[in-house]
């Protein structure tokens, strides 16, 4: 009997480890998670490539939508993790991994979700007032995975306005 109460109570334990495991996930281990995957890529853009890239009016984006920094922006550093050329099973499992985070709890709010066509963007942000710490952008459509965080002190209107749309 002391046995069966031993094996319920270490079946417990690991079952709770089990679940703080998956909910323990973040976006950062979701990130190093998929860069190793085949056909996935994880771009890291520091501050001085920031400021490059808003010398040139560099823009990054997702189907129709495109964004873009200027000096007023406040950007520090941005992670791109693509995930374009991984299968489609991975790209699934990869959305599913995502849709499992606790992005409230992390701190984010969702600021803008949108479904037109084949086309899903979600962008989440850690605001503090009118300015976002944090940026998070989800896209995906019948060709692109794209996962985007981005880092700074970002007004979330000025980005807004400095977003395009086809």
């Amino acid at each position: 009997k002391g046995e069966n109460i031993m094996k319920k109570i270490l079946l417990s334990f690991a079952l709770l480890l089990a679940g703080i495991a998956v909910n323990g996930q973040t976006v950062s281990k979701l990130m190093k998670k998929y860069k190793n995957k085949p056909g996935a890529e994880l771009i890291n853009i520091d501050k001085n490539m920031m400021k490059l890239a808003k010398l040139g009016g560099v823009m990054f984006g997702f189907g129709k939508n495109e964004f873009s920094f200027d000096d007023n922006m406040k950007v520090n550093s941005l992670k791109v993790l693509e995930l374009d050329e991984c299968d489609d099973a991975l790209k699934k499992k990869f959305l599913d991994d995502f849709s499992a985070l606790d992005l409230e709890k992390e701190g984010y709010e969702m600021l803008i979700s949108t479904n037109e066509d084949d086309e899903k963007v979600r962008i989440y942000g850690r605001k503090d007032g009118n300015i976002c710490k944090e940026i998070l952008i989800l896209g995906c459509d019948k060709e692109e995975t794209d996962l985007v965080q981005i880092f700074g002190k970002i007004d979330f209107n000025k980005f807004l306005e400095n977003a395009k749309s086809e």
